[in-house]
């Protein structure tokens, strides 16, 4: 009997150790949806809107990275027309085609205009603007197509997870798989919308928190996920710069460490309990 509880404490321990959840700062209750994206679509998973710029999946050495846009929308200009406004979270801006000839269109967004390609993902007014189509001339015969989104965000299957603020709304993504031609994301985030996302123990992995938008100069970008944090995720609502949480690699290897012996412990205890039940049954 004296083993059984033993083992139930170790048992206990064990769990608490290597335990590392997510919670809300104010212990409300968390909501997520999982849902897939196509490349170079637009998803709204856990009413956050992601577009997906970049998947990609290497099956000899298992690995599969992704680049998404947040805060994000898809917009069609053409000839007739020019001009669309976008409602983000984070915003409404109006977008327009101002020119478009030998494969380059000139994309404004409200008062300012940058030049840009297809697959090339460029910041015009501190919005991240990512065509997938242009075709034809402007005037003339344009369409224009592409995501336009608060931020951009790098995921892959070592560091599968980032956080990202906006309005004062944290939100927690995920990668789940990816492949070619698509990816599956899962998002989470706090009931109370002001409420931020904590999370406890250690975690294996990449946490940046990003205040969503952007810089000040237009050019082309690509932002790579980076650092740990084992600390409130306290996002800002006004326009604020990448905030890259510093790691404690050494503590996450010593937790792992300490979980390992605790878990031979474990199958040693289990091992010499099922032993001393089968002489106590031929006694």
């Amino acid at each position: 009997m004296k083993k059984v509880v033993l083992l139930a404490g170790i048992l206990v321990l064990f769990i608490s150790l290597v335990s590392a959840g997510y919670d809300c700062s104010d212990g409300g209750l968390m909501k997520e949806s999982q849902r897939e994206i196509g490349i170079y679509e637009r998803t709204s998973i856990n009413e956050l809107g992601l577009g997906l710029i970049y998947s990609d999946e290497t099956t000899a050495f298992n690995r599969y990275s992704v680049r998404l846009i947040t805060d994000a929308a898809k917009f069609t200009l053409t000839n007739v027309e020019n001009s669309t406004e976008i409602e983000l979270q984070s915003g409404v801006d109006i977008v327009s085609l101002t020119n478009l000839t030998d494969g380059k269109a000139y994309i404004k967004v409200d008062a300012n205009t940058e030049s840009t390609v297809v697959k090339e993902i460029v910041i015009i007014n501190s919005r991240k603007v990512f065509l997938t189509v242009i075709s034809g001339t402007y005037p003339g015969t344009a369409t224009v197509e592409g995501i336009i989104g608060a931020g951009e965000i790098s995921l892959n299957n070592t560091t599968p997870i980032n956080i990202v603020a906006i309005n004062g709304t944290s939100y927690l993504l995920e990668l789940f798989s990816a492949s070619d031609s698509n990816a599956i994301i899962k998002v989470k985030k706090c009931e109370n919308a002001s409420s931020n996302i904590t999370f406890q123990g250690s975690f294996v992995g990449d946490v940046t928190v990003i205040n969503e938008t952007v810089a000040e100069n237009n050019e082309t970008v690509s932002n790579i996920t980076e650092g740990i944090s084992n600390e409130t995720l306290n996002p800002e609502k006004n326009v604020g710069e990448n905030s890259k949480a510093k790691g404690k690699t050494k503590g996450v290897i010593f937790v792992w460490i300490i979980s390992l012996v605790f878990l031979f412990v474990i199958l040693f205890l289990v091992i010499k309990l099922f032993k001393s039940l089968q002489r106590n049954q031929y006694q």
